[in-house]
């Protein structure tokens, strides 16, 4: 991924925090927490966009898969207790 391209992906979060009210999120160390993760995961549903980059990753280059685009109820089920 070159520097233009995760220019216009860490813009384009910061537009989904915006648009749902979360933008006090944006410019403070919380990516890392758990209850931050789960609020942006509620946010921000699985598009097809993101199951399309998910096949790429996993075809071209690292031949593994992220469980949270295939499955995204999973977070609800490890962490459910927490939503």
């Amino acid at each position: 991924m070159d520097k233009k391209e995760e220019k216009k992906i860490l813009h384009d979060i910061e537009e989904v925090f915006e648009m749902n009210g979360l933008k006090h999120f944006i410019h403070k160390q919380t990516h890392g927490k758990l209850s931050t993760l789960l609020i942006w995961h509620e946010a921000d549903p699985v598009d097809n966009k993101e199951r399309i980059r998910n096949n790429l990753i996993y075809d071209k280059y690292q031949g593994n898969r992220n469980p949270f685009i295939d499955h995204p109820e999973f977070a609800r089920m490890i962490w459910g207790h927490t939503f």
